[in-house]
């Protein structure tokens, strides 16, 4: 991908829309683009830098081989790494790409220099942050939310920031995720069908409008 159109994508994003064309520019030619097939894991190559999603999209599952967990949702502009960027710790997720996925790395170096002279840019990773710390409390929320359809319409509303989207996940899977039986795991996707909130067919979930799970469940 030529720098140019790299830098009109990193523009896509809200934490980087303070930036001028020519640091967007700066920061396209500092950084480096990765790709990946479906299914190939995208965390350790991504690690230590902030990554952006240029083409394709991914699922976050927790680190747990027993359990894991389904956490988020990331598509086409989609920004993470920017918690760990700092931090150095180990990888707390695995991030797995779906279809053919091009992700920009970013460098530490070249996001600690836009800090120092963009102020405006400083304020929007610090909001990033603040989002990203309430998008985990929904989260937690999901799987402490008492009745199993609340707890279902709860995890739909918050693993993806799209209006509507689909998800396709085996049923038994996010059953175990979400600590439900089978008979009420079923129960509670025909109590959101019902009401107009999803559709379904037998591996994927379509929800019809995110807003209104959060505004009948929150």
């Amino acid at each position: 991908m030529e720098i140019k159109e790299t830098a009109e994508r990193i523009l896509w994003a809200n934490i980087f829309s303070s930036l001028t064309h020519e640091q967007s520019t700066r920061l396209a030619s500092l950084s480096s683009v990765c790709t990946f097939g479906s299914g190939e894991e995208i965390g350790r190559s991504a690690r230590g830098t902030l990554s952006l999603v240029l083409r394709g999209g991914a699922e976050v599952y927790s680190t747990d081989d027993s359990r894991s967990t389904l956490l988020r949702v990331i598509r086409e502009g989609d920004v993470f790494g920017v918690a760990g960027l700092f931090t150095g710790s180990e990888a707390v997720s695995r991030i797995i790409a779906k279809g053919k996925t091009q992700i920009l790395l970013i460098p530490k170096d070249a996001i600690v220099s836009l800090l120092t002279e963009n102020p405006a840019f400083a304020e929007d990773y610090i909001s990033f942050l603040e989002k990203r710390i309430a998008f985990l409390n929904k989260r937690i929320s999901s799987f402490t939310a008492g009745s199993c359809e609340r707890k279902l319409a709860l995890f739909l509303s918050s693993v993806s920031e799209d209006e509507s989207f689909t998800l396709s996940i085996p049923f038994a899977s996010l059953a175990r995720q979400l600590d439900m039986g089978r008979a009420s795991f079923y129960r509670a996707l025909g109590i959101l069908e019902d009401a107009g909130l999803i559709s379904k067919d037998e591996k994927r979930i379509t929800v019809l409008s995110r807003a209104s799970l959060k505004e009948k469940y929150s």
